[in-house]
């Protein structure tokens, strides 16, 4: 229930947030409060392509950055290969490489730890209409059980939903809020409760299948890849509480 509160209350703070440097003070402190000191949020280019016009927002230590950046480090950055590939969020631990065979990821991995990051979590994402991206967390070390991590999951979602509003607001091309059916509505609201599909399925007398079907045009609605960013984006356009 705790865990539960603080991602509510920072989710809750996100949304509060009015312009991109509030957005990205507020992502900071959760970040800190995961024992991490930086994040960058946005979506990820093809290979190959500049990857700075697609970033949202970021506290990345700026030398790093700029390093980063002037190297193209994100072709050969092996969390950014594994971002590619994975729906899951994963420690950057995981993103595994042979240092003999590859030593270019090796070389990033190494030069990252000079501006202390040795650890970090990143959570991709995908919109149904094609967009790659996520938000990945930064800072000396990273350990977390699991619930902290589907919160951090939860909050990394919120945020990036959050700076791609405020972005596409700056833009003027933000889109009608979708509409969902009070149905959708209300099974969204059970998925955030933490219900599984049978339980809602027995809760409103319906079958799995029925429940199933409501999700997922919840999630076609809201351009979402699965129940987890639906309640994420529902939440953060105000249409569940």
């Amino acid at each position: 229930m705790a865990v539960a509160q603080f991602t509510f209350d920072r989710i809750e703070a996100i949304e509060s947030a009015s312009t991109p440097s509030a957005v990205l003070l507020e992502i900071q402190r959760t970040a800190a409060d995961f024992g991490l000191s930086c994040f960058m949020t946005g979506f990820v280019p093809a290979p190959h392509k500049p990857f700075e016009p697609y970033i949202l927002l970021h506290n990345w230590p700026l030398a790093w950055f700029k390093r980063y950046m002037d190297n193209a480090y994100m072709d050969i950055d092996p969390v950014i290969r594994k971002t590619r590939n994975t729906f899951e969020p994963f420690a950057w631990s995981e993103a595994a490489y042979d240092r003999g065979k590859d030593p270019l990821a090796h070389k990033v991995m190494c030069e990252a730890t000079e501006f202390r990051l040795r650890a970090g979590y990143t959570v991709p994402l995908f919109t149904r209409s094609g967009d790659q991206g996520g938000m990945t967390f930064g800072g000396e070390r990273f350990e977390a059980s699991p619930d902290a991590k589907k919160a951090l999951h939860l909050i990394a979602i919120y945020g990036h939903g959050k700076a791609r509003a405020i972005a596409m607001a700056r833009q003027r091309t933000v889109a009608a809020t979708p509409k969902l059916s009070a149905r959708e509505i209300e099974v969204l609201k059970w998925c955030a409760a933490g219900k599984t599909n049978s339980a809602i399925a027995d809760i409103l007398l319906v079958s799995e299948t029925t429940i199933e079907t409501h999700i997922a045009r919840a999630c076609r609605k809201l351009d979402c890849m699965n129940r987890t960013h639906a309640v994420a984006e529902a939440m953060r356009a105000r249409l569940i509480f």
